[in-house]
């Protein structure tokens, strides 16, 4: 075999070599070979200084010269990171020194806080030729490597910054009266009998169910409600019970929380708490107070499943002021907590129960001057000593926000809906009179 490649060697340099040019084809041809035609061809000595094991293939249709054949040697080692330079006289063929090209690239991060892509980041198994930093003032994340990593990084990224969908969480803190309120779905015909399950969600499916109204309604909202008639119905009971004197809405909070994330709504107010009493050998009394908070704190952490419906984490404290006489001058409070989840459609209310909340209240009546006089100033005085037991109840709903719209829609819509409520209410009682 070594002999054919010799004698075929041999025929096609001694015709370059003799007429100066030549049709040649190479096929299978070590490139040492071709480097040793080359060699001869030129009359140059041209040491090889790195391990050459590849094969060529080469075909022409017309006459090459000694230069075309010099360049095609060059291209055939430049396609295998190989080059041929000239040193003192002679050529030396080497391995070529190949130079990586890096590139920086700056994305911006329009969504989410930069620090959770960085995390992300972070904690994956990537080539450590890459280097991943991250601007808090400019909220992006800074990347350097390779252009084919980059660019898969980057898409990566954009992934990761989406933009989140928002849900508005409505809330109402309610004192309601049982009593009262099993009066109030007496007189409306809407309880058979009197049960212990005379409460708000036994009133609002009486309500809802005496309406036939729900029809008209339907594609008068825009948001996406799969249970309107509920809403609607809760929201005429609630209206209702307070027309009726059975309830009193405390406070009505909202928020507008991200998907995944926690928002807090709180209601309360601020009362002086006794740290410290000093007494001095001159009889100066000195006290210390600290600010606290006392009230109600509603967390909620929404998460989409769909379009219509979301899952509802629900954490609520609520602190009370249980008496406002006691020997240290202080108030006793009370605290009691709500951990729930829950699955809702959207628009669908949760009515958490349970939280009883206590007070004991003395009062002071007295004459104005003489109520203040030492020792007699009692016979002008008059004290009262009130109990309340009130049940606390809290509406918490949460409404989509479709990803074109913003919170100004959101409360066009809820608008809309609070008048519906009215309207259902009406024709509600009025169908149930027509059955009486």
């Amino acid at each position: 075999m070594r002999i054919k490649v010799f004698t075929f060697c041999f025929f096609l340099i001694s015709n370059i070599y003799l007429y100066g040019y030549e049709t040649v084809n190479f096929r299978g041809l070590e490139l040492k070979e071709l480097i040793k035609i080359v060699s001869k061809v030129l009359d140059k000595n041209i040491l090889i200084s790195t391990n050459i094991n590849h094969k060529i293939d080469f075909i022409s249709n017309k006459k090459l010269s000694k230069e075309e054949l010099f360049e095609l040697l060059k291209v055939t080692l430049n396609k295998n990171a190989l080059q041929i330079s000239k040193f003192n006289g002679f050529y030396v063929v080497e391995a070529k020194e190949i130079i990586i090209k890096k590139e920086i690239k700056t994305i911006d991060i329009k969504n989410i806080e930069v620090d959770e892509i960085f995390k992300i980041l972070k904690s994956l198994n990537l080539n450590k030729e890459i280097v991943i930093s991250k601007n808090e003032e400019s909220n992006s994340v800074i990347l350097l490597g390779l252009n084919e990593e980059i660019e898969i990084l980057s898409n990566f990224i954009k992934s990761l910054d989406e933009e989140k969908i928002q849900v508005f969480v409505q809330a109402k803190i309610i004192e309601v009266n049982n009593d009262m309120i099993s009066k109030v779905g007496f007189s409306y015909g809407l309880f058979a009998s009197e049960t212990n399950s005379n409460d708000i969600i036994t009133f609002s499916s009486s309500l809802n169910g005496g309406s036939n109204s729900i029809s008209e309604v339907q594609n008068t909202i825009g948001l996406n409600i799969p249970n309107l008639a509920s809403s609607l119905a809760l929201g005429a009971t609630l209206n209702l019970l307070k027309q009726n004197g059975a309830l009193n809405i405390i406070s009505s909070p909202s928020i507008l929380a991200l998907n995944n994330k926690e928002s807090e709504i709180y209601s309360g107010q601020t009362i002086s708490i006794k740290t410290s009493f000093s007494l001095s050998d001159g009889g100066t009394s000195s006290e210390n107070y600290k600010r606290e908070d006392v009230g109600l704190s509603l967390k909620v952490k929404p998460r989409i499943s769909s379009f219509d419906k979301l899952s509802l984490d629900i954490n609520s404290v609520i602190e009370g002021i249980k008496t406002t006489q006691t020997q240290s001058g202080n108030a006793d409070t009370s605290k009691k907590s709500i951990n729930t989840s829950v699955i809702l459609n959207n628009g669908e209310s949760v009515i958490i129960g349970g939280l009883t909340q206590e007070k004991n209240e003395s009062t002071i009546y007295k004459v104005p001057i003489l109520g203040d006089i030492p020792i007699m100033g009692a016979l002008f005085q008059n004290k009262s000593n009130n109990n309340f037991k009130n049940e606390l109840l809290i509406v918490v709903t949460p409404y989509i926000i479709p990803k074109s719209k913003d919170i100004t829609y959101i409360n066009n819509q809820l608008a809309i809906l609070k008048s519906l409520e009215n309207s259902f209410l009406k024709k509600a009682l009025d169908n149930l009179e027509k059955k009486e």
